[in-house]
C-alpha cells in the first residue's frame, strides 16, 4: 500500500544517516533474502543500475565487514543468492559496474567468508552470458583483477578453482596427461603486480604458502629457479662471502700505532690519523680492500632502495621472514658510512661502528641459508624463536632486571662509594654495572661471594635470592618450555614457510637482474595453437590405473530388484526398455552378464553399437591444487568419444550417467 500511495519510495535512498548513506529498499530486500520483494520492487521500477550503498557501514576495513560492493547485484553476489543474481542480470543489471574502489561484482568473490559459495557464484557469473568472459579481466583502482585479488586476499579455494579453469588438456596417453596453463598475469614478465608477487605479500601468509603448492605456481617457480636464479644465487653467495672476508681482514689489520709513555714504554695502541694510514705497500693493499668494502656497501644500498620504493617501508621490513635481514643490511651500510666519516675526520671512536658492522655482515650471511633445502627450514625455526619466544621473554625479564639492579645499587653504593682494590664492590658501584652483574648471575657466569654486605644485609640477601628464583628458575625454564612448544607448532609448517621464503628469494633475484639476463618462463601459445601473445607452462600429470571393471546389462537375481522390473526376453531388449531399468539394478550386474547382454544387444540393435560400454578405468592423479583425486573414464567398444567424469562420482553413478547421456 505504501508503494501504491507513493511510488517514489521504491528508489528513495537513505540520506538522513551517513552510516547507511545510499541504501535503498532493494538493498534491504536482497540482504533479507526476500526474492518475492526483490521482484516486486524491480517490477515497480527499482533502480538496479545506479543504486549504491556508500555509507560508512558499507566501507571495507571495519571490524564487522559489511562491504558488499555498493550495487544491488554485488549485494546478491556477496550473499550467494543465485536466483536473485540471475534475475537482476536478466532485468539488465550491468555486471561491469564498478564501485568507489573500482570493484565489480566478481571482485567481491575473494572477500566472501564462505569459500564454497564464492566458487559457486563465480561459476554462476561466468555462465550468465558470453560477455562475462572478460569480466574477470577488469582491474579495480589498485590494478587488481579477479585472480590477482584472490591471491592477495589469500583465498586458497577460489584460487585453486581459477587455476583449474585455466587448465587445458594438450594430450592424453593412457594415465599420462599433458596440461597447459595460461601464465597471463601470473608470471612476473611485463606485470607490475604479478600473481606470484601478490602471493608472497598475501594478507594470509598460511594460505599464501599453500598457494605455492598448486601445480602451475609450483612448476613456474621451480623452472625460474633452475633455469635462471640458481646460478645467480650461487654467484651471489660466493661474492658476498669473499666480501665479508675482505672486510674482516682489513678490520683486523686496521692502521694502529703504539702509545709511548714518558718512561719510553708501550702503553697500548691507538689508530693512526688519516695522513699516517697509508705509508707502505701493506697499507695500499689494505686501501684496495677498503675501497672494495665501500663500493660493496653502496651497491647494497642501491639494490635495496627499489624494494623499499616498491613495497613501502612497512611491508619491506615485514616481509616473509626477510624483514630482520633487511634491517641487518641497512645497519651494516649505516655503520660503514659512519666509519668512513670517522676515518676521514680522524675521530677516535671508529672501532665502535666497525665492530658493529662486523657482527651485522656475518649475521646477514644466514640469509643465504634459505637457498639450501637442509638449512632453509632451520633458519625459519630460528627466526620464529627469536622474534617470538625471545622477544616476549626479554620484555618480562628486562623489567625485573632493571628493578633488581636499581635496588641493589642503592643498597651497596653507600658502603662502597669508590671501588677499592681489596674488594669487588664495582659489581654494584653503578647502575649499568649492577645490570651486567645480574645478567651474568642469571646465566650462571658470576658469583656474588666476596662482596661485603651493606647495612641492610637481610634485605640484600632477600633480593638476591628472589632474583635467582624469579629469573633463573622461573623465567629460564619458562623460555625453554616456550621454545619446545614453538618447535612442535612450527615444525609442521616450517617446510611450507621455507618454500614461501624460497619463492620470495627467486623473485628477488629475478627482479634485480638486468632485463637482458632474465629468462622468460613458459612456451609461446602459438606452439599449442592457442593465443599467440600469451605464454603457457606445460605440466605432465601421471596417474595410475587402479583397476578395470567389466559390467554387464543382466542383473544378478539374488541381489537385484524384483523380476517384474526386468525385461523378460533379453534377446529382444530395446533401448527404451534398457533406459527405463532402475539405476540400482545397473549397479549390481556381473561381468559375465555384461558380455552376454552386449552380444544380444549388438545383434538386435545394430544401430546402437556406439552405446555399448565394455569397461571403466579408474585413474588416480594429482590435480592443480595438489590433492590426490580419482578419475573414472568410460571406454566404449565402437564409439570414438570418451566421457570423463570428475572426482566423487562412484562407478555405479558414472555408469548410469553414461546410459542416460546416450539414451541407451
Amino acid at each position: 500500500m505504501l508503494m501504491d500511495a507513493d511510488p517514489a519510495l521504491v528508489n528513495l535512498p537513505n540520506e538522513g544517516c551517513s552510516l547507511y548513506q545510499g541504501e535503498t529498499a532493494l538493498h534491504i530486500a536482497i540482504i533479507n533474502q526476500d526474492f518475492m520483494m526483490v521482484k516486486e520492487l524491480v517490477e515497480r521500477g527499482a533502480d538496479i543500475e545506479n543504486a549504491r550503498a556508500t555509507g560508512y557501514f558499507f566501507k571495507p576495513g571495519r571490524h564487522i565487514n559489511c562491504y558488499y560492493g555498493e550495487y544491488p547485484l554485488s549485494f546478491a553476489v556477496c550473499t550467494a543468492q543465485e536466483e536473485i543474481v540471475r534475475y537482476l542480470v536478466d532485468k539488465g543489471a550491468p555486471l561491469e559496474s564498478q564501485d568507489t574502489f573500482g570493484n565489480t561484482a566478481i571482485h567481491m568473490l575473494p572477500m566472501m567468508p564462505n569459500k564454497e559459495s564464492a566458487i559457486h557464484m563465480y561459476d554462476v557469473l561466468m555462465d550468465l552470458e558470453e560477455s562475462t568472459k572478460m569480466l574477470e579481466w577488469i582491474p579495480n583502482h589498485q590494478g587488481l583483477t579477479l585472480v590477482k585479488l584472490t591471491a592477495f586476499e589469500g583465498n586458497y579455494e577460489l584460487f585453486c578453482h581459477l587455476m583449474e579453469k585455466r587448465k587445458q588438456i594438450h594430450w592424453t596417453y593412457g594415465p599420462v596427461t599433458s596440461a597447459v596453463y595460461d601464465l597471463d598475469q601470473i608470471d612476473t614478465h611485463m606485470e607490475k603486480d604479478s600473481v606470484l608477487e601478490l602471493i608472497i605479500k598475501s594478507k594470509n601468509s598460511q594460505e599464501g604458502a599453500k598457494m605455492l603448492q598448486i601445480t602451475p605456481i609450483k612448476q613456474l617457480l621451480l623452472r625460474k629457479w633452475e633455469t635462471c636464479c640458481k646460478g645467480w644465487f650461487i654467484a651471489w653467495v660466493v661474492a658476498y662471502f669473499l666480501y665479508i672476508v675482505i672486510f674482516t681482514i682489513i678490520c683486523y689489520y686496521r692502521p694502529m700505532k703504539p702509545i709511548i709513555g714518558s718512561d719510553n714504554k708501550t702503553h697500548g695502541s691507538q689508530h693512526r690519523l688519516l695522513n699516517e694510514s697509508y705509508e707502505n705497500k701493506a697499507d695500499y693493499v689494505r686501501l684496495v680492500g677498503e675501497i672494495i668494502v665501500i663500493l660493496g656497501a653502496i651497491t647494497m644500498l642501491f639494490m635495496e632502495i627499489p624494494d623499499v620504493w616498491k613495497k613501502g617501508l612497512r611491508n619491506y621490513f615485514k616481509g616473509t621472514g626477510s624483514g630482520p635481514f633487511h634491517a641487518l643490511i641497512w645497519g651494516f651500510v649505516t655503520c660503514i658510512i659512519i666509519n668512513v666519516i670517522f676515518r676521514v675526520s680522524d675521530f677516535d671512536w671508529e672501532e665502535i661502528p666497525m665492530s658493529l658492522a662486523l657482527v651485522l655482515c656475518w649475521m646477514y650471511f644466514m640469509f643465504f641459508s634459505r637457498g639450501v633445502e637442509k638449512t632453509g627450514p632451520f633458519s625459519v625455526m630460528v627466526q620464529k624463536m627469536i622474534f617470538g619466544d625471545l622477544v616476549r621473554f626479554f620484555a618480562v625479564f628486562c623489567v625485573a632486571l632493571v628493578g633488581y639492579s636499581a635496588a641493589l645499587y642503592v643498597l651497596y653504593v653507600e658502603n662502597y662509594p669508590k671501588p677499592t682494590e681489596s674488594s669487588t664492590p664495582e659489581r654494584f658501584s653503578s647502575l649499568h654495572a649492577s645490570v651486567f652483574t645480574l645478567f651474568e648471575l642469571m646465566l650462571g657466569m658470576n658469583e656474588i661471594s666476596g662482596i661485603e654486605k651493606p647495612k641492610a644485609a637481610f634485605v640484600s640477601t632477600l633480593l638476591l635470592c628472589s632474583y635467582v628464583i624469579f629469573a633463573y628458575v622461573l623465567l629460564i625454564n619458562l623460555l625453554i618450555a616456550l621454545m619446545g612448544h614453538t618447535y612442535k607448532k612450527v615444525s609442521k609448517e616450517r617446510e611450507r614457510f621455507w618454500k614461501l621464503q624460497m619463492a620470495e628469494l627467486t623473485l628477488m633475484i629475478e627482479r634485480r637482474l638486468p632485463p637482458k639476463f632474465r629468462v622468460r618462463s613458459g612456451i609461446c601459445g602459438q606452439v599449442f595453437g592457442l593465443k599467440r601473445n600469451n605464454y603457457y607452462i606445460r605440466v605432465e600429470e601421471k596417474g595410475k590405473v587402479l583397476h578395470k571393471i567389466q559390467r554387464s546389462f543382466i542383473p544378478d537375481k539374488s541381489t537385484c530388484a524384483p523380476d517384474d522390473d526386468m525385461p523378460d526376453d533379453l534377446s529382444t531388449v530395446s533401448s527404451h526398455q534398457l533406459a527405463n531399468t532402475g539405476t540400482d539394478t545397473w549397479a549390481k550386474w556381473s561381468p559375465l552378464q555384461l558380455h552376454k547382454l552386449n552380444s544380444n544387444y549388438a545383434v538386435n540393435n545394430p544401430n546402437h553399437l556406439q552405446n555399448i560400454v565394455t569397461k571403466e578405468e579408474v585413474t588416480e592423479f594429482t590435480s592443480a591444487d595438489g590433492r590426490e583425486r580419482k578419475q573414472v573414464r568410460i571406454v566404449k567398444t565402437h564409439g570414438k568419444e570418451q566421457r570423463t567424469f570428475k572426482q566423487d562420482q562412484s562407478i555405479e553413478s558414472t555408469f548410469t550417467n553414461l546410459l542416460d547421456a546416450n539414451n541407451v
